[in-house]
């Protein structure tokens, strides 16, 4: 249950800094760098928790496999902002891993909320 709720949480913020990222107005190649930095410092901060559920079997891999992969689109989407390669490109891949992030953050969420209850204890 943990995972969960850090995974989620890490999704949440990347999308919102990478989100707040994209609305300033300065250089998009700063804004790319950062947006990729974003992006490595989550999965880095998120690594040992994932290689620890990979030693102790419990990770879920399609869970993990959209986490990382969303992870993977908006540092790569600011990879490209950064060295203003291509502007679309940059932007549906950004897109794409926000997605991806969100909706495994909700997912995540959702599944927490259903696994702890009502939170009503009932008299017994």
């Amino acid at each position: 249950m943990a995972g969960r709720a850090r995974s989620a949480f890490y999704g949440f913020i990347t999308v919102l800094f990478a989100a707040f990222l994209a609305l300033a107005a300065t250089s998009g190649a700063l804004i790319g760098a950062m947006q990729l930095g974003v992006a490595l410092v989550v999965l880095g901060l998120s690594a040992p928790f994932t290689l620890t559920a990979i030693r102790h079997r419990q990770i879920n891999y399609p869970r993990a496999l959209v986490y990382h992969s969303g992870l993977v689109a908006v540092g790569a989407g600011g990879g490209l902002r950064a060295l203003d390669v291509a502007a679309e490109a940059d932007a549906v891949l950004l897109a794409t891993g926000m997605m991806l992030l969100l909706a495994i953050a909700l997912a995540n969420s959702w599944q927490l909320v259903i696994s702890h209850g009502s939170g009503i204890d009932e008299p017994g």
